[in-house]
């Protein structure tokens, strides 16, 4: 099985199954609805970065990464 690359194009349903995301509550990976959301109405200030491949919303995991950077930071300026 091939690793997929942080330029590869993953839907939001398949980038919710990304092995390496945090599990949250109760122990459950984030909801499709979730990255829906922090892709249209961001997170404390910050939205993550996708792209539109006809009426499929899209992400790359790097795009991912830098979101979390983001919040990251915002976290440690205002602390």
């Amino acid at each position: 099985m091939d690793t997929p690359s942080p330029d590869v194009l993953l839907s939001l349903a398949e980038a919710a199954k990304l092995p390496w995301l945090p599990r949250r509550r109760r122990g459950k990976r984030p909801s499709i609805p979730t990255l829906w959301r922090w892709a249209r109405h961001g997170c404390y200030g910050v939205r993550l970065k996708t792209v539109s491949v006809g009426a499929t919303l899209c992400v790359r995991e790097r795009d991912l990464v830098e979101f979390f950077d983001a919040l990251t930071r915002l976290r440690e300026v205002s602390q």
